[in-house]
């Protein structure tokens, strides 16, 4: 059967039919738009949650500004982080939403004439201020961060702004230029260390941040970083049981790479986790090897990043591989920095990984005792196996109030049932303090500098038979 086709003048009956359709729709949409003109303003041209303008908004008005070469200016980022992240988990989106718009209306208060902002994405601000000097810029932040808190003060989680800004020269018009270091300085803000400015020293940071990040992965398959030990000498006995694990970093084109250059990247970045798992593990390696020569047992311990408690599960993996290598209880000691405990929601989790960390037959203890404000109250809440003492208490030992409250901090840790490591120990008239202590360990240059594992074996060998 055939199909039926349509006839010439059917065919020009039905396009006309269908252009007046689509006119009718049009003067529809014209009509509307007009009738409705200010919503469909907001709706492109304003943050839908805010009600303040959107980042195209702030582009066009700071590219006018540029054009009329304005005096003094900076581009500021702010952003809240992990803290409005937490708001929203505990609390919900909703309230994150209430939250932010606060955050918003904070802002608008501390705008002078001329100045401007917006929302970008999320819990990101930039703002457009007419200034240059660097501490009043500062002065400003503090009390928007001051009025913040006041807001939201009745949440659980302090509201902590993020904050890198970039300087306006008056030569320089490329607006997204100056947005992007301004995000570029905003990466780099360090928790309690003020804004981030922009300038050519930070782009050099960046780019050698960027070159270890893509070093990374290959570095870690090629084995180039490499497990150092450095020796805990017993003070009672002399003799060396414990010794203290360290990564270093061997790459064959650009050489050692120092541990201050590369872990504060990749504690930023999350890399830390993964390179503190390959060190575990390499840990593990060396002690199973040691055991099966029939060798003294060695207790090493080994630093775990804070980012570690985001997810405390790690402990069971951790476990797992010190079961897959027959390492035994009480063999690998894991250290916290105070770093870990930077909230009540942090403490709470490391308490629990703490408790697990001892079910699961690691120790634990505290690294750089003493060199924080919250060090005795730690004590107070965790059950730890040993402290460190950091190196600032051996640095004028000669002062007897230095030796009473040295001797004091060791009595305390004992009564507790805790181990006291002295670390960071370089001369023989600290040692000698020590010797008239009840300290139990000392770690330093005075034994040992850090040595490649192999070479830590020799010096343990060495070290014994002199003694």
């Amino acid at each position: 059967m055939r199909h039926m086709e349509l006839i010439p003048d059917d065919l020009q009956c039905a396009s006309v039919l269908l252009f007046m359709l689509l006119l009718l729709i049009l003067a529809f949409l014209a009509g509307a738009y007009l009738a409705n003109r200010g919503a469909w303003t907001g709706i492109f041209l304003h943050d839908p949650l805010t009600k303040g303008m959107k980042p195209i908004q702030f582009q066009n008005r700071v590219k006018r500004l540029l054009d009329k070469k304005p005096g003094n200016a900076a581009t500021l980022g702010l952003e809240t982080g992990a803290h409005f992240q937490r708001i929203n988990h505990r609390y919900g989106m909703q309230l994150g939403d209430e939250v932010l718009c606060q955050v918003y209306k904070v802002l608008c208060q501390h705008l002078d004439a001329n100045e401007f902002m917006a929302r970008e994405e999320g819990d990101s601000f930039f703002l457009f201020l007419l200034t240059q000097d660097t501490s009043l810029l500062q002065n400003r932040i503090d009390e928007i961060q001051k009025d913040i808190h006041k807001q939201t003060e009745n949440l659980q989680s302090i509201i902590r702004l993020r904050q890198g800004a970039c300087l306006v020269d008056g030569t320089q018009k490329d607006v997204d230029l100056l947005i992007n270091r301004a995000k570029l300085a905003l990466r780099q803000y360090v928790s309690g260390k003020g804004c981030v400015f922009y300038d050519a020293a930070l782009m050099e940071a960046v780019r050698r941040e960027e070159l270890l990040n893509s070093l990374f992965a290959s570095s870690l398959r090629q084995h180039e970083f490499q497990l150092y030990l450095q020796p805990k000498v017993t003070l009672k006995t002399n003799q060396c049981t414990h010794a203290e694990a360290l990564v270093r970093w061997h790459h064959p084109r650009f050489g050692n790479i120092c541990p201050s250059a590369f872990i504060p990247v990749f504690e930023k970045n999350g890399y830390i986790m993964e390179l503190d798992r390959y060190m575990f593990e390499e840990v593990c390696r060396y002690l199973q090897t040691r055991n099966a020569a029939k060798k003294e047992k060695l207790m090493i311990s080994i630093n775990i990043s804070r980012r570690h408690f985001q997810n405390p599960a790690f402990l069971e993996e951790y476990a797992e591989i010190k079961e897959r290598y027959g390492i035994a209880d009480g063999q690998i000691e894991l250290e916290l920095t105070e770093s870990v405990f930077f909230n009540e929601e942090q403490i709470a989790l490391v308490k629990q990984a703490v408790f697990r960390m001892h079910q699961l037959g690691f120790r634990c203890s505290l690294d750089d005792f003493g060199s924080g404000f919250s060090s005795l109250g730690l004590l107070k809440s965790f059950d730890v196996d040993a402290i460190k003492l950091d190196r600032i208490f051996f640095e004028d030992i000669a002062q007897k109030k230095a030796q009473d409250i040295l001797c004091c901090l060791i009595e305390l840790a004992h009564r507790l049932h805790i181990q006291v490591v002295a670390e960071g120990i370089e001369t023989e008239e600290q040692l000698d303090f020590l010797r008239t202590t009840t300290c139990d360990m000392v770690q330093g240059y005075y034994y040992a500098r850090p040595l490649p594992a192999a070479e830590y074996t020799a010096w343990l060998e060495q070290f014994h038979s002199v003694e």
